[in-house]
């Protein structure tokens, strides 16, 4: 004999069915309200957002630097205006505008593997290497920009 005679087994899976759907809609307004916010805290479109963000950063003590004030690989100021996208030379040079040896010699300076280690303090530590990786791919886009400009 079967546990759900067909009349109870047709509204429990109407039951579920309704409870799925409900489910979903709250779970699709969650995920839509993380990618917004994602995308208001997470991106720098602006260089002042980044200049701003960097000035955070470098004023943070080594005591200060608790996990509250961490950064992610996401949340960390990359100089690209659009941080969900890979480190390339052209997303760098084109958030760098204009891109003069000047310029482009502060961000060697900021983004030097000496300088960069005591920001490592403020990353959590599981992401610490994937920041490091980041970093040293800045360092070579960055030389890569000095070496074309003119």
């Amino acid at each position: 004999m079967d546990y759900f005679p067909y009349r109870d087994h047709a509204m429990h899976t109407a039951l579920g069915h309704e409870i799925h759907q409900h489910i979903r809609q709250q779970l699709g307004g969650i995920a839509k309200a993380i990618d917004e916010q994602t995308a208001s805290h997470d991106r720098f479109r602006t260089r002042e957002e980044y200049e701003r963000c960097w000035t955070e950063l470098l004023s943070l003590s080594p005591t200060s630097r608790l996990p509250s004030r961490s950064y992610t690989y996401m949340t960390f100021p990359w100089p690209m205006a659009d941080k969900g996208k890979a480190i390339t030379t052209e997303a760098i040079r084109k958030f760098l505008v204009p891109d003069s040896k000047a310029a482009i010699r502060r961000e060697l300076k900021r983004w030097h593997p000496d300088k960069f280690s005591a920001m490592m303090d403020s990353v959590v530590e599981v992401e610490r290497e994937k920041v490091k990786k980041g970093a040293e791919i800045v360092v070579r886009c960055l030389n890569e920009l000095l070496q074309s400009a003119s």
